[in-house]
């Protein structure tokens, strides 16, 4: 991923992000971009950090992935409102919540991830880095693909 430095971050301090800080690295994650993919494959130094965020659970979770587990993306599944997430490669299936694996019962090591305001992360982390919208997918940021969603108190999906 692509990431703007404080100085060229164009964000209102009143924006919400997913903060992660890893041996002396910060990095900002907007949730409006997140909204959109749900999951970024980073790497901090030689270590691969998969960032979640899934929306209509509300979680955000982060997690210590293995260089074959380094591509993960989104099923476009959920169990109970959250996430499924899934390994590129071997097909693998975890629920994001749960960071554990759907066949094997692999645990995933979890990253710290703070849900906070950019103007507050910036304060603690001035050295930090902004994921950039530049992520080559035709996405208007600006706009929600769950409109209402957060303001709503339905269950937009059947859960056990």
């Amino acid at each position: 991923p692509e990431f703007n430095h404080i100085g060229i971050a164009d964000l209102a301090d009143s924006s919400t992000i997913l903060g992660v800080y890893i041996n002396g690295t910060a990095r900002a994650y907007p949730t409006y971009i997140l909204r959109w993919h749900e999951i970024v494959n980073d790497k901090f130094g030689d270590q691969s950090v998969c960032v979640t965020y899934s929306v209509l659970a509300g979680a955000s979770v982060g997690f210590y992935v293995t260089e074959e587990q380094k591509n993960i993306g989104s099923t476009g599944k959920l169990y109970e409102n959250n996430l499924v997430m899934y390994d590129r490669g071997t097909k693998e299936e975890w629920v994001q919540i749960m960071a554990r694996g759907t066949s094997k019962c692999d645990y995933f090591v979890r990253v710290p991830v703070m849900l906070t305001k950019w103007g507050s992360w910036k304060e603690l982390y001035p050295e930090t880095t902004l994921l950039s919208t530049r992520t080559n997918f035709d996405r208007d940021y600006n706009s929600d693909p769950y409109p209402g969603y957060s303001k709503n108190e339905d269950i937009y999906f059947v859960t056990s």
